[in-house]
């Protein structure tokens, strides 16, 4: 994974809602950066989805079912779908992740400052064994949201990881909530929070 494409504004959906009226939403976002891995033998790239942040940033994956933090796996199925196009391969989802770009700095000894800065990640990365070999060929753990145990990832963060099929049940989850919301848009119900704990109708 050492590729990086600008793509701007590169989820551009339109869904158009089962409402009988011919409604449609139509959704655009832009990417910080997308890495490719090209596997020429099968004829397919898996993508990973990097999101830049200045702040502290926990990915929850229990969020995603609220419709909190989908974002970045809004963009990464997006380029599944529509990525073929582009890169000329058949698109395989391999993860995302937040990458804290700016760390606040610290007082440090002149040893450690000599070491290359090492910066925090979280998110997301598809459960395959190829993919962790791309991500972090020498299993320093640096590179990935998770790190290693006597030679395995750590079975203490599986929430960091997400096997194909988990992967397809969380993008269908999204499908079906984009779709929801754009119904509710047109419908004039709207929450102002989207937390079944804290729900508050605005017309």
């Amino acid at each position: 994974f050492c590729l990086s494409r600008g793509l701007g504004d590169v989820y551009k959906r339109q869904v158009q809602l089962a409402d009988g009226a011919g409604h449609t939403v139509r959704i655009v976002g832009t990417v910080d950066r997308v890495d490719a891995m090209p596997l020429e033998k099968r004829g397919k790239t898996y993508l990973r989805v990097v999101d830049y942040k200045t702040g502290g940033k926990e990915f929850k994956l229990k969020e995603v079912y609220y419709g909190l933090d989908c974002q970045m796996l809004l963009y990464l199925f997006a380029l599944q779908k529509e990525g073929t196009e582009y890169f000329g391969k058949e698109i395989e989802p391999a993860g995302v992740l937040y990458l804290l770009a700016d760390p606040a700095p610290e007082t440090t000894t002149r040893e450690k400052a000599a070491r290359s800065v090492e910066y925090q990640l979280d998110g997301l990365v598809r459960d395959e064994q190829k993919v962790f070999d791309a991500m972090d060929a020498d299993e320093t753990g640096r590179y990935l949201p998770f790190g290693y145990r006597n030679g395995a990832p750590s079975p203490y963060q599986k929430d960091k990881r997400a096997d194909i099929a988990k992967l397809n049940r969380i993008r269908l989850h999204l499908d079906d909530l984009v779709t929801r919301m754009g119904e509710q848009l047109y419908g004039c119900l709207l929450y102002t929070s989207p937390s079944p704990r804290d729900r508050q109708k605005s017309r």
